[in-house]
């Protein structure tokens, strides 16, 4: 697997209430997004997302037998 790669893609509210979109990818393979209210939250999220994302693809193609 590629290492992730984060974007920051939208960012709104006011200004002393933000809240961050981050897409995470990781090759082609994955794309997901977080939220929170710091990109490093956000980047945090979608790092969570990709991560189950991954594990529930393994546990299918381990239960077919892949």
């Amino acid at each position: 697997l590629n290492l992730p790669s984060y974007e920051v893609t939208a960012k709104t509210g006011p200004d002393h209430d933000l809240e961050f979109v981050v897409e995470c990818k990781i090759g082609s393979m994955f794309v997901v997004c977080g939220t929170g209210h710091s990109i490093k939250v956000a980047e945090q999220n979608a790092a969570e997302q990709a991560l189950d994302n991954l594990l529930k693809s393994k546990e299918k193609n381990d239960g077919q037998g892949i």
